[in-house]
C-alpha cells in the first residue's frame, strides 16, 4: 500500500508542477512573439539591402553608371528575373 501512496504523491507533485509550468511557458512564448517578428523583419530588410547592393554592383560591372537610366533599367531587369525564378521555385518548375 505504501508504494501506491508514493506513486500518488509523485503524480500529484508532477501535476502541480505542470500546472504552473505550462502557463508560464505560454506566457513566455506570448511575450517573445513580437521580438521574433522584429527579428524576422530585420532579417528580411538586411536581405533586401544585400540584394540591392549586389544588383547595383553587377549593373556597374556591366558598365552602367550608377544613377543613369540604363543602370536603373538593369536593376529592374534583375529584380524581374529574380521574381520569375522565385515563382518557378514556388510552383516546383525547377528540379
Amino acid at each position: 500500500m505504501r508504494q501506491f501512496w508514493n506513486f500518488h504523491d509523485q503524480l500529484a507533485r508532477l501535476l502541480w508542477c505542470a500546472g504552473w509550468t505550462i502557463p508560464l511557458a505560454l506566457l513566455g512564448l506570448g511575450i517573445s512573439i513580437p521580438y521574433w517578428q522584429a527579428v524576422v523583419a530585420d532579417a528580411e530588410h538586411a536581405m533586401a539591402q544585400q540584394i540591392d547592393y549586389e544588383d547595383g554592383a553587377l549593373c556597374t560591372r556591366f558598365g552602367f553608371a550608377p544613377g543613369g537610366e540604363k543602370y536603373l533599367a538593369c536593376k529592374l531587369d534583375l529584380r524581374d528575373l529574380r521574381l520569375s525564378h522565385e515563382r518557378l521555385l514556388a510552383v516546383g518548375g525547377l528540379p
